[in-house]
């Protein structure tokens, strides 16, 4: 260092890069950041995930849910959003629906639409 040499052992840390996470279980939950795109299938020994969270993408909407264009969605509590109940951005609110048009709908009944993220 500035010309200097010093004799050192390097301590390779843990893993702490990775932070964890679980699927939203609690409805209108302010902890929500992102959304499951897909688990990353590189050839690395990690479970990474990648993860959306802002920018436009689709949200997995409840099956009782009906959307229509500028709703604001927050978590259903299940894994799911929700239409959030005013126009207030607030700091639960995870996403904007840009269209109601469904891309995919699941067994369940959910399906999903594109949405700006805000999360």
């Amino acid at each position: 260092s500035d010309g200097t040499d010093y004799q050192a052992t390097i301590i390779k840390e843990v893993d702490v890069k990775h932070s964890k996470c679980k699927i939203s279980d609690t409805s209108e939950s302010k902890a929500v950041y992102g959304l499951f795109v897909t688990w990353d299938e590189d050839d690395t020994t990690y479970n990474d995930m990648l993860v959306a969270q802002t920018g436009t993408y689709v949200i997995r909407i409840h099956k009782d849910e009906t959307v229509s264009k500028g709703d604001l969605i927050q978590s259903k509590g299940d894994g799911t959003g929700k239409v959030q109940a005013d126009d207030i951005m607030r700091a639960s609110t995870v996403a904007k629906v840009l269209s109601t048009t469904k891309i995919e709908s699941y067994e369940d009944g959910s399906y999903i639409v594109p949405c700006s993220l805000h999360c």
